[in-house]
C-alpha cells in the first residue's frame, strides 16, 4: 500500500503555523480513518516550524502515536549542504545534467545515441531524464543511467563529434555551448568524478 500523501492544499492561500497543520493532519487522520479503515500509528513532517509545532501537539494529543521528522527531507537538505561545500562535484553535477538536458532537447543527435546504444548493447537502449527536485533519489537515478549508457555515448561522441556540435544550426554561440557541454563526454576524468 502506497503512504497516504497530506492534501496540502487544505493549506493554500492560509498562514503555514503548528496549529493549522494540525488541524489538516487530524482532518486527514479522519478521512483516512472512515474512507479506508485504517488506524494511524506514525506520522511525520518535514522541519519546518510548522511542522515542529505540529509534532509537538499531534503526540500530545496522542501520546502513543509514533511521531517523526521526515528523514527523506532531512537527508535531502544535508546533501544540498554538502555539494555547495564541494564546488568540484557540483561542477561535475551541472557537467553531468547538461549532457542529459543537452542530448534530450536535440533530436537527432538523440536518435544517435539511441542507435549507438542499441550496437552497444545488444539491441537495448535507454532514456535520459531530468531529475526532479521534489523526488529524493530522482539526482541519483539521473547519473545511474547517464553511467549506464556511458560507453555507447563515448562512442557516439567519438564518432559524429562534428556532428553533435553541426546539429544545432549555424550560430556560432550555439555551437560553442555544444561544445561546452558535450566536451566532457570525452574526457575520463569526468566520468571517473561522476562514479564517485
Amino acid at each position: 500500500m502506497k503512504p497516504y500523501l497530506m492534501r496540502s492544499h487544505d493549506m493554500l492561500g492560509e498562514p503555514k503555523t503548528g496549529d493549522r497543520l494540525l488541524e489538516v493532519i487530524d482532518s486527514d487522520i479522519k478521512y483516512i480513518r472512515q474512507t479506508f479503515g485504517v488506524l494511524i500509528i506514525a506520522w511525520c513532517t518535514d522541519n519546518g516550524p510548522d511542522g515542529k509545532k505540529a509534532r509537538r501537539l499531534l503526540h500530545e494529543r496522542w501520546i502513543w502515536m509514533i511521531v517523526l521528522v521526515c528523514w527523506a527531507h532531512q537527508i535531502n537538505l544535508i546533501v544540498g549542504d554538502f555539494l555547495k561545500l564541494n564546488g568540484d562535484i557540483m561542477v561535475i553535477v551541472q557537467q553531468a545534467l547538461d549532457i542529459v538536458n543537452w542530448f534530450n532537447g536535440h533530436g537527432e543527435p538523440l536518435e544517435w545515441l539511441r542507435r549507438e546504444q542499441i550496437l552497444t548493447y545488444g539491441g537495448s537502449f535507454w532514456a535520459l531524464f531530468s531529475p526532479v527536485a521534489t523526488r529524493w533519489l530522482s539526482h541519483f537515478l539521473t547519473f545511474s543511467r547517464l553511467l549506464k549508457v556511458k560507453s555507447a555515448m563515448k562512442s557516439c561522441y567519438a564518432r559524429y563529434e562534428e556532428k553533435l556540435v553541426q546539429a544545432v544550426g549555424p550560430k556560432v554561440h550555439l555551437r560553442t555551448r555544444a561544445q561546452n557541454v558535450l566536451q566532457p563526454i570525452g574526457d575520463p576524468i569526468f566520468w571517473d568524478k561522476l562514479q564517485t
